[in-house]
């Protein structure tokens, strides 16, 4: 029989992860406010379904786990709902997901920063839109594996696919985003040698 939890209990396993939560669903929706509303229809499932975990103590990568899984499963659930809005990408929502991730303040006088931190923002941006146009399957293993950090046999159970999978998917997605960033690359060493 499940053990009652408590919402006290829910907040201390749960809320820590919520970093982690939006950032997958801001990456699988690509719009910042669809985000927010997965992840708070999320947590709500989360919530009601928190006394069918089972164990009485849950490791932290546990909590990640499952919660992940649940946002995952909201995201895909909007995006059927939304699916001709979901293949359009606005450059305000790229903007807008840029300003939120990073909290950068707004740059109103370009020449007042140096040249390299140029550089890092030019490279974060063409790395962001490289990842933007990665097929969802694809998108979601990195945003997984590379900004959160996560096992492969974590992002096995949250995606429901076996760790070979998790594996293959990886590679692909890697090898499309040095094709995507390749032209970027050769114009960033372009310029670079004209200097």
């Amino acid at each position: 029989m499940p053990k009652h939890r408590s919402r006290a209990e829910f907040e201390k396993m749960m809320f820590p992860h919520f970093a982690k939560a939006y950032n997958l669903a801001r990456w699988l929706l690509r719009n910042p406010q669809d985000a927010e509303d997965a992840v708070q229809i999320s947590y709500v499932k989360a919530f009601k379904a928190f006394d069918q975990l089972s164990g009485n103590e849950l490791s932290s990568h546990q909590c990640t786990s499952w919660l992940l899984q649940i946002i995952r499963n909201t995201c895909l659930t909007i995006l059927k709902k939304n699916a001709n809005r979901a293949e359009i990408i606005h450059l305000d929502t790229v903007k807008d997901i840029l300003e939120h991730q990073y909290h950068d303040e707004t740059v109103t006088n370009i020449q007042n920063i140096p040249e390299t931190e140029m550089l890092v923002q030019s490279t974060q941006q063409a790395v962001w839109k490289a990842i933007e146009q990665l097929p969802l399957d694809h998108r979601e293993i990195i945003v997984l594996r590379e900004f959160e950090d996560l096992s492969y046999r974590q992002i096995a159970d949250i995606t429901g696919v076996p760790v070979g999978t998790v594996m293959s998917r990886l590679s692909r997605a890697r090898k499309q985003l040095c094709e995507l960033l390749l032209p970027y690359l050769s114009e960033e060493e372009e310029q670079h040698n004209e200097l």
